[in-house]
């Protein structure tokens, strides 16, 4: 085999291989809706300190954990799909995390919603969402 095929070999085999492993580790906003489905939510939304923590890692103003710098990767994409690609079961968990900022933690989901939404595109969607009345027609 000449030196150019065996290059041309090596170089299609580095791709399959830089493909497969990027097919087996999925990116870490994919990671963080797996690890939601894992976790006591109902436990997460009724600590005050861990739901503080998480909206100040969130909107910039306070250190992150490594679980909360993915989910922050993932909230842009949650806003702007309604969780549209997320299972169904992802879908229960996010919508109830949002109706429970929405409902008990406003100020903290208007903060949010300034970060991550400014200008309200996905307002009406994410309400719909929620099955909230919005306030954008």
């Amino acid at each position: 085999m000449s030196a150019v095929a065996m290059l041309l070999l090596l170089c299609v085999a580095t791709l399959l291989l830089g493909v497969a492993e990027t097919q087996r580790r999925p990116d870490p906003a994919r990671r963080a809706l797996y690890r939601l489905e894992k976790i006591d939510v109902d436990t997460m939304l009724s600590n005050n300190r861990i739901m503080t923590n998480y909206v100040r890692c969130f909107v910039g103003k306070g250190a992150c954990s490594p679980e909360g710098r993915d989910f922050r990767k993932l909230i842009p994409k949650l806003t702007a799909t309604a969780c549209g690609d997320c299972t169904p079961n992802q879908q229960r968990i996010i919508k109830k995390i949002f109706l429970f900022m929405y409902t008990q933690r406003n100020n903290d989901w208007k903060q949010l919603q300034d970060a991550f939404d400014p200008k309200h595109k996905f307002e009406k969607k994410i309400c719909d969402f929620m099955g909230v009345e919005s306030t954008k027609p």
